[in-house]
């Protein structure tokens, strides 16, 4: 064997030249070896434009002052078998209805925090986080949260804007028991940005002795030392900066509204309530400001984001229009007289207005001079008092209302997806349709973890009695079990236009230019007409293959190639469901993912089935 021209190519160094030589710096760090832009070697590899569509990646943590609080100060005064056997009633509950439910006690507060709190923040959370990315400048001045939980969107939208977000605004309006009030004001008191300047701020019932010792004590010693502590907590000497309301005011306005899982609470009530509680929150909603919906990743969470959607935008009213111009909301009226509203006690009070106006005409701002300032006073009946008296102005707002839809969706078309009627998913021909959901992982901290260890919770939940001890087959705890759990979600993010002429006109404008060819295939002119993408991308090799909602208003099929450059492959590489892409692609087909005549027709074929085997029984 000659080795002679394997040896021309061996150098031997000394240990002096090798410490000596300097070594090539990566081209995607910068002088101090820190990425030169994302967060990671990854995101320093993508393209700035592939950087600019991804979705945030990373896993969400329940802050643990939130997770210590609830832990010390609202589940460790409950017995935990008393308390897991209420979390199993409630996730069998929310199997069975598939919607959440207002809590009627106290025991049922603490359970929707044990068992459901975490997933809906890391949802709210995932959500606003793209609403920050996508929106210039964001920082909202007004701000409502509505919900079931204890002002769980308050609390995720404090955590992602930091310690200096201080609006002008905060309210949370918590449908349900009034206990849950109590457990928002105890989590929400552990965020700086809620400080109100009261060193009262997380008294806990202590003895004299202990009260005398923490008199003196440093605030931020003060603060690590009261989580360590196990006990009740008195509520009422709680100040926080976020009010917590029973009812939602029609003439207060909000640059951003938070609304999770309230716009259908009886499915069979289904779309006409969904109809009202749209136009209840579009009449918050101030020029500029967006609104945020959040609902179950399921089928009948989709279905009712998209008939919110629907509502919004009307897409069979604008025929095949492309792009993303604002749409000019008009309440429906055929929901009139069909429902009742189910945000806190807004429906009763609207009523009110309504007729109060009939009777004596509308009140002008001078006839309420005498209400500035009534927002300050703290003694609650006379805070309802003044809400009376506030909401019998106006309920409709004469202003121009344009919306558009920030995300997900990236055009302004009939949704590719959509049914209308969510009984199809539940026949066996509908279990091939599919839905438009969203998952984001987030760590378990170790309330949740201590819940879902004992056996009642730790069977997987197969059938609606699955997991309860006494009657379905217990698991063993949680051996080796993920101290993670993925969040299922549904959502839709629309902005509300500013109402001056400037932009009415501009509008105006906009939509007699438009155009309304079929854009299959199109890559849209900014990030929000990009194609979204709807199932995790397949990799082959020397391809990719898409499944995008696209600006056509079309599920298409991409398949981007390694003959295309070399960053472009490497990026779809890289991509994951939820993503934008920005680039193009070698080939593009409509996919077969959307809803289509073949399949509803399957469906309803199934139906008359059904009928007649029903008839043919009878008869029998």
């Amino acid at each position: 064997l000659d080795d002679s021209e394997l040896d021309s190519k061996i150098r031997v160094i000394s240990r002096e030249d090798y410490l000596a030589q300097t070594l090539e710096r990566s081209p995607f760090r910068d002088e101090e070896g820190r990425p030169i832009q994302g967060s990671n070697a990854e995101e320093a590899r993508l393209h700035p434009r592939t950087l600019i569509a991804r979705n945030p990646r990373e896993q969400i943590k329940v802050p643990d002052l939130i997770s210590r609080a609830i832990k010390s100060h609202i589940l460790a005064l409950r017995l935990p078998k008393r308390l897991r056997t209420s979390v199993s009633d409630m996730y069998i509950a929310l199997q069975k209805n598939q919607i959440h439910k207002p809590t009627k006690s106290a025991m049922e507060c603490d359970a929707h925090i044990a068992g459901l709190f975490i997933q809906n923040y890391a949802s709210i959370y995932q959500v606003l986080s793209e609403l920050k990315k996508r929106t210039k400048d964001f920082n909202p001045n007004k701000v409502l949260d509505i919900g079931f939980g204890p002002a769980t969107g308050m609390i995720a939208l404090n955590q992602l804007m930091g310690n200096e977000f201080k609006p002008e605004v905060k309210d949370a309006l918590i449908v349900g028991d009034k206990s849950m009030k109590d457990r928002a004001k105890i989590l929400l008191s552990r965020q700086l940005n809620e400080y109100t300047g009261d060193i009262k701020d997380l008294e806990l019932e202590m003895d004299e002795a202990q009260e005398e010792m923490l008199e003196d004590v440093d605030e931020n010693v003060f603060q690590d030392e009261i989580d360590d502590r196990v006990g009740a907590i008195k509520t009422n000497h709680i100040k926080v900066k976020t009010k917590l309301r029973d009812y939602l005011s029609p003439t207060k306005k909000y640059d951003l509204i938070i609304a999770t899982h309230q716009l259908l609470q009886d499915s069979s009530r289904f779309p006409f309530q969904v109809d009202e509680n749209v136009d209840i929150l579009l009449k918050s909603l101030s020029p500029n400001g967006h609104l945020v919906l959040v609902e179950r990743g399921n089928p009948l969470g989709f279905e009712i984001v998209a008939r919110a959607r629907h509502v919004m935008i009307r897409p069979d009213r604008n025929g095949n229009e492309n792009g993303k111009i604002p749409r000019s909301y008009q309440k429906n009226e055929n929901t009139k007289g069909k429902n009742r509203s189910n945000l806190g006690k807004l429906s009763e009070e609207m009523e009110m207005a309504k007729e109060l106006e009939e009777r004596f005409g509308s009140l002008s701002e001078k006839d309420l001079e005498f209400e500035e300032g009534l927002e300050e006073l703290e003694v609650e009946d006379f805070d309802k008092l003044a809400s009376n008296i506030e909401e019998s102005l106006e309920t409709i707002d004469k202003d121009p209302y344009h919306i558009s839809i920030v995300a997900p969706c990236p055009h302004h078309h009939k949704c590719p997806l959509q049914t209308s009627k969510p009984e199809y998913y539940t026949t066996p021909p509908g279990g091939k349709l599919n839905f438009c959901n969203h998952e984001v992982s987030v760590e378990r901290p170790p309330f949740s973890l201590d819940v879902k260890r004992g056996k009642v919770l730790a069977s997987k939940w197969g059938s609606p009695t699955a997991g309860r001890s006494s009657i379905g087959l217990p698991g063993s705890g949680r051996p080796n079990g993920k101290n993670y759990e993925l969040a299922s979600f549904s959502y839709m993010i629309a902005h509300r236009s500013p109402n001056d002429a400037e932009t009415v006109s501009s509008i105006e404008k906009r939509r007699e230019e438009a155009t309304h060819d079929d854009l299959l295939g199109t890559e849209g002119e900014d990030q929000s007409t990009w194609p979204r993408i709807m199932l995790q991308p397949m990799k082959r090799t020397g391809h990719v293959t898409m499944a995008l909602c696209g600006a056509s208003g079309k599920i298409e099929k991409w398949t981007v190639s390694k003959s295309l450059k070399h960053q472009i492959y490497y990026d779809a590489r890289k991509s994951a469901a939820g993503d934008l892409w920005a680039f193009g692609a070698k080939s593009k087909t409509v996919h077969d993912m959307g809803v289509n005549d073949t399949k509803i027709e399957k469906i309803e074929n199934f139906y008359k089935n059904e009928a007649k085997r029903l008839a043919s029984e009878k008869r029998r």
